[in-house]
């Protein structure tokens, strides 16, 4: 009888343990996917505003600013992600990563502006680039730095 009543609980067990691990699976995605969209809105917004006020210098000065504080658009220190308007200005181990065609600059009439937001679990990086016509993009994520 004690056997018995040693296995359905050993059954009950098993299944509780299942069921748990399923749980934290589901809500670990859940974060994942939560913290995926935070970023990407975070970037999105910022990227945004650097535009707007890209677009409202130029009008003025017929000229795109390669200086943020410039254009009223101020980095705030701490952050995980960062914003670049020169290849002078990026990282050696960003630059590394980054093709050509895809690094910031300022013209007179066209600008790229890169920003890097750094995953602080794996360190690696997502790239963002914002081009003068408005243009948001995602260039890659989770970019492992060499």
């Amino acid at each position: 009888m004690e056997q018995g009543r040693l296995e359905k609980f050993s059954r009950y067990l098993s299944g509780f343990i299942l069921i748990a691990i399923c749980v934290s699976w589901m809500l670990r995605s859940s974060v994942h996917e939560f913290m995926t969209q935070a970023v990407d809105s975070e970037a999105k917004t910022n990227l945004s505003s650097i535009h707007i006020a890209q677009k409202a210098f130029h009008n003025e000065y017929h000229a795109y600013s390669t200086n943020p504080s410039e254009i009223g658009y101020s980095t705030v220190e701490g952050l995980r992600s960062q914003v670049y308007f020169k290849p002078d200005d990026v990282p050696q181990e960003v630059m590394s990563v980054l093709p050509q065609h895809h690094r910031p600059y300022v013209a007179q009439d066209s600008y790229k502006v890169l920003l890097t937001f750094k995953h602080q679990s794996t360190g690696s990086l997502d790239l963002w680039i914002l081009t003068e016509d408005g243009t948001i993009r995602k260039l890659s994520e989770k970019v492992a730095l060499k």
